[in-house]
């Protein structure tokens, strides 16, 4: 039976983006055929007793037909600097799987880069933590192509925020800047590191 999990960042009481959590998770559950009965709400998770206003949270739920752990820490920021390109034709990721030794061995090989950029069959598609955001000058951009369309990207998507383009890895020199997003990293335009600090 596959191993899933899901990351949520817990926000001065809040859950950020629980529905767009619960809408992966169930249609992870669903397409994997692990279950067709879906998560409705959060309630089954238990966490009201973690959302504590004034404190900001990292939550790991792991599941499969049922919930199996939750795991509650203190959210400590990590600044992501540098990204190394890396290049592949045999790597896939389309659900949040606990087995990350795919994503972990592309990563290993570049201990000196905050991140790796992967490009998949000559696209861009994410770093192994989340997903990218590039800046033009005008627009944020995102990979069309991405392994794992993450929550925060869904959300930004929806609101119009950030645009989605299919991008190869010539396309870098269009952007100015870029920033990694997930669940417990949101788009800040101050985090946004030029984009020479990607290294190909």
């Amino acid at each position: 039976m596959c191993q899933l999990f899901e990351t949520l960042r817990i926000e001065d009481g809040q859950v950020l983006n629980a529905n767009y959590h619960l809408q992966r998770m169930n249609r992870s559950r669903y397409e994997l055929g692990i279950s067709r009965q879906a998560f409705t709400n959060l309630a089954p998770f238990k966490l009201d007793n973690y959302l504590s206003k004034g404190m900001s949270y990292r939550c790991r739920i792991d599941y499969s037909t049922v919930i199996q752990a939750i795991t509650l820490s203190k959210y400590v920021y990590t600044p992501i600097k540098k990204l190394k390109v890396v290049r592949t034709n045999q790597l896939t990721y389309a659900h949040k799987f606990a087995d990350r030794s795919q994503l972990n061995f592309y990563r290993n090989q570049w201990p000196a880069f905050d991140d790796i950029l992967l490009v998949v069959k000559d696209r861009i598609t994410d770093a192994s933590i989340g997903n990218i955001v590039f800046w033009d000058g005008i627009n944020f951009v995102t990979p069309k192509s991405p392994l794992l369309p993450g929550t925060q990207r869904n959300y930004l998507l929806d609101k119009k925020i950030v645009n989605e383009e299919e991008l190869l890895l010539n396309d870098l020199q269009r952007f100015t800047s870029w920033s990694i997003i997930n669940a417990l990293r949101p788009l800040q335009f101050n985090e946004f590191k030029p984009i020479s600090q990607v290294y190909v």
